[in-house]
């Protein structure tokens, strides 16, 4: 499984997603890094951390009216979809159909990241001035992430 890790590019410069952002990331990482007899442990984690993160996130979406939840609930909801499906598998001790399934999950940040969560960042950042933000949200022009066979480049 390939994995990815937080760099400071990906920053969106709105503290409460970004710090989501590398909790969901280290999850990730120690799923990807887990031996099968982690690997349950380890999914689950990820799932409520996911689970817990999409909430956070639609919170902040339903508070300043983003014009764009629906399709935002979707992406979270199709990839919380995903996961369910492989779970009965996980909870069996089967992991092929969950590792193929999170093989996509870098790839899937990575874009989620540069184009729903940055224009939720720009959002928050003209209707929410009082949220703890650190610069503004436009990220370097590209955005490359490197990591065995998965390079992802977004600009």
């Amino acid at each position: 499984m390939n994995n990815i890790e937080w760099i400071p590019e990906m920053s969106l410069g709105v503290v409460i997603i970004d710090e989501e952002h590398k909790r969901f990331l280290h999850k990730f990482s120690e799923l990807a890094r887990a031996p099968d007899l982690e690997f349950s442990t380890c999914f689950l984690e990820l799932l409520e951390e996911l689970e817990h993160n999409f909430k956070q996130e639609e919170d902040l979406m339903e508070k300043c009216q983003f014009f764009q939840i629906r399709e935002h609930r979707q992406e979270h909801g199709k990839l919380l979809h995903a996961l369910h499906i492989v779970t009965p598998n996980v909870l069996r001790g089967e992991f092929d159909a969950a590792r193929e399934t999170l093989s996509i999950l870098p790839k899937w940040f990575v874009f989620h990241l540069s184009k729903m969560d940055m224009q939720l960042a720009i959002w928050l950042k003209l209707k929410e001035p009082e949220l703890n933000c650190e610069h503004d949200f436009y990220p370097p022009k590209r955005v490359s992430v490197h990591h065995s066979n998965l390079h992802v480049s977004v600009g």
